[in-house]
């Protein structure tokens, strides 16, 4: 919706259904309604409305500006705010030799992911990229089992399902219509 008002992007019935069902599915991860719900949701929460607003952003930078040079203003503007935001927390900032290679990791993979998503955006009408981006949502959930060995909650699963099965309807739907006007 915010899409529409704003890029002035034709948004589907189809792509907003997608859009409330992924949110819904997300909803169903966190598990708002549990006894054990943490502020931890309310920050995923939190995450997700400012993800959307920054790839609002993104999509509207990439009408005038190239990927490398939104890359260049997201990672210096995200290091001056995290650095502020550190030090007002009295953090500690040091690059010892453990963590160097982690920081450089971490700094590689947010490039990376800024190009795919800036790109995306560029590519694809922000009604049609933005359900693909729930994946995230499974993707870390394996990295979880995977990396921390966390088992994914009945519950967690159902989300995850709904999740893929919504891409997939996705997929069929952007194929069925490119043959239809083929």
């Amino acid at each position: 919706v915010i899409i529409n008002i704003i890029l002035k992007e034709k948004i589907t019935k189809t792509q907003i259904i997608e859009l409330f069902a992924g949110f819904i599915c997300a909803l169903i991860i966190i598990n708002p309604a549990s006894i054990n719900f943490d502020k931890g949701g309310l920050f995923i929460l939190g995450a997700t409305i400012m993800w959307a607003l920054s790839n609002i952003t993104m999509k509207i930078l990439g009408k005038t500006e190239n990927d490398f040079v939104q890359i260049f203003y997201a990672s210096f503007i995200t290091m001056i705010l995290s650095f502020s935001f550190a030090k007002l927390k009295g953090a500690e900032i040091e690059f010892t030799e453990g963590y160097l290679g982690a920081v450089l990791a971490l700094g590689l993979l947010a490039i990376f992911q800024y190009f795919c998503i800036f790109k995306a955006l560029t590519l694809a009408n922000a009604g049609v990229t933005m359900p693909f981006f729930f994946t995230s949502l499974v993707f870390s959930s394996i990295y979880a089992y995977v990396i921390f060995g966390e088992v994914q909650k009945p519950h967690e699963l159902f989300g995850t399902f709904i999740i893929i099965a919504l891409n997939f309807t996705q997929i069929y739907i952007m194929i069925k219509n490119k043959r239809s006007n083929n």
